[in-house]
This record gives C-alpha cells, sequence and structure tokens, in this order.
C-alpha cells in the first residue's frame, strides 16, 4: 500500500462493485450454476448479442460487509472519488469505466478529464477481469495507462503472463512501483 499513501498522487479514484443481490453475475441467481461456471448474457437495451461470462459467488451487495473497502483502505485519507460499477443488475461491468457492452459509462472517465489526469495507474483486484478491463478502457478512453504489477492478483495465477501480454497489446505499461516515474504536484 505504500505507493497508495506515500507518492504524491495528484487524483486518486478508487472503484468497487456495488451490486444489488439480484445481480446478473451471481451464480445463485442462475438455477443450477454454480460460482466459476459460464453463462449465456444477453445484451440489455439492443441488439440481442449473446455472450459467455463467468458466474460469480455473492460479493460486493449494496451496503453489506462485502461492499465496504478493507480498513488498511478506509485509512487512506487521499481518496478523492469512489466510482460504484456493477449496480445495474441485469449486466456484468468489469471494467470500471463502462459495463462490458460499453453501453451504460460510469463517471470515471469524467472525473479523470476534469482533473486534467493524463496518466492512469491502475492496480486493484482482479487482475484477470477488472484489472485487465478498467486498463484497456483507460487506454480506448486515451489516458496513458500503467499496471503496477504489486497493486494487483489475478483470480487464476496461471494466467498471469497472458493477462500481461493483453494488456501489452493494448498499449497499457506494465511496470513495478520502483520503476515509477518520478512525480511532481
Amino acid at each position: 500500500m505504500r505507493f497508495l499513501t506515500e507518492l504524491p498522487w495528484t487524483t486518486i479514484i478508487a472503484s468497487k462493485d456495488w451490486h444489488p443481490s439480484n445481480h446478473c453475475s451471481f451464480a445463485v441467481n442462475h438455477p443450477g450454476k454454480q460460482p466459476f461456471e459460464k453463462a449465456s448474457f444477453t445484451q440489455p437495451e439492443g441488439s440481442g448479442a449473446i455472450r459467455e461470462e463467468t458466474l460469480w459467488p455473492v460479493h460486493c451487495v449494496q451496503e453489506s460487509h462485502g461492499s465496504q473497502f478493507p480498513p488498511e483502505f478506509t485509512g487512506v485519507s487521499k481518496v478523492d472519488s469512489v466510482v460504484n460499477k456493477g449496480y445495474l443488475e441485469d449486466r456484468e461491468y468489469y471494467s470500471a469505466f463502462q459495463d462490458i457492452w460499453k453501453l451504460h459509462k460510469t463517471e470515471l472517465a469524467s472525473l479523470l478529464k476534469e482533473r486534467g489526469v493524463t496518466d492512469v495507474f491502475v492496480v486493484g483486484l482482479a487482475l484477470d477481469f477488472c484489472v485487465l478491463n478498467t486498463a484497456v478502457d483507460a487506454v480506448s478512453f486515451g489516458f496513458k495507462t500503467h499496471l503496477i504489477k504489486e497493486g494487483t492478483k489475478p483470480v487464476v495465477p496461471s494466467v498471469t503472463d497472458e493477462i500481461y501480454e493483453k494488456l501489452k497489446n493494448a498499449g497499457v505499461e506494465i511496470t513495478d512501483v520502483k520503476s515509477l516515474p518520478p512525480f511532481s504536484k
């Protein structure tokens, strides 16, 4: 957590899943399905396109203990904004910028642009889902994007190198804490 508390970031924006209990990504809402199995998701508001997505255990339900940041994080007084994602029950949100269909946008891109942010440094959980998609979307929204390796872990550790390759191919710079650029306020 040193890089969150000791480096002079100009803006820190945290994102969090903020799911209703009937969220489409929860395995319990798909009879006969178990967490980590795949299910077909139909695009809301449109074409009827279908994607196979991972189902998850119930997590980060709005106003529950599981939706709160851990105590180590809540002590970081420099968080400027919190962006909630995954609050629409009919769609998955891996990215902190938008849903998987790119139909519903969160306020993240606007917040970053309003604050004059040009470089985004991504950390969090999980590397192979939310971090991957947030970093790729940051590039697509025009931000120079960096992933700090020490600040993330995957759900499936065996895919780490594959995820790093996807990130590099999307234009994300993979870095570590000791290689962070000098900062100025």
